[in-house]
């Protein structure tokens, strides 16, 4: 799931390559959890672009290619909203629009304990509540009713049906 390129400039800004789009939306929302379990005010707007790249550069904003067009239109489109997905594909846009608003509900809405068990729960090779638990010192109850407070099940079909629109259209 390691991104392939990455790149941050003015300080506030970072892009991301992906070698598979599938793992372009776990990353996002990776990142989004990492970013909700600091106890800081921090936020970041992601547009995902699925699509050619016809030059990957090492500088990765220079790059071209219509991944990186469609993801700097998504990301002026986004008001309100903390994930996009735009693609070339009308079919997979229509598929993935409403599921994506959900996300986004979602991800705005989970606590900071819940998104500290979930980020877990996405990275860690060993998903079991136990494992979980003995890793953040926490018991494994407490890790279930925070995994499910989380909604953890829905956010694994959508990364699955995300996955399944992927192959189906491209």
């Amino acid at each position: 799931m390691l991104p392939i390129k990455y790149d941050r400039y003015r300080g506030d800004s970072f892009q991301i390559v992906c070698l598979q789009a599938e793992d372009a939306i776990k990353a996002a929302i990776v990142i989004q959890l990492a970013l909700k379990t600091l106890n800081l005010e921090i936020s970041a707007r992601q547009s995902i672009g699925i699509g050619k790249i016809d030059s990957l550069r090492n500088d990765v904003r220079t790059s071209i290619g219509e991944a990186f067009i469609l993801s700097g239109e998504g990301l002026d489109k986004m008001k309100g909203k903390i994930l996009t997905i735009s693609a070339s594909s009308s079919d997979f846009q229509q598929n993935i629009t409403l599921v994506t608003k959900y996300l986004n509900v979602q991800l705005k809405e989970i606590t900071r304990a819940q998104a500290q068990v979930l980020l877990k729960y996405m990275v860690n090779k060993d998903k079991s509540h136990y494992a979980i638990a003995d890793e953040l010192k926490k018991s494994r109850s407490n890790i279930t009713r925070l995994l499910n407070a989380s909604h953890y099940q829905l956010i694994d079909e959508y990364i699955q049906y995300v996955n399944y629109l992927i192959n189906k259209a491209y």
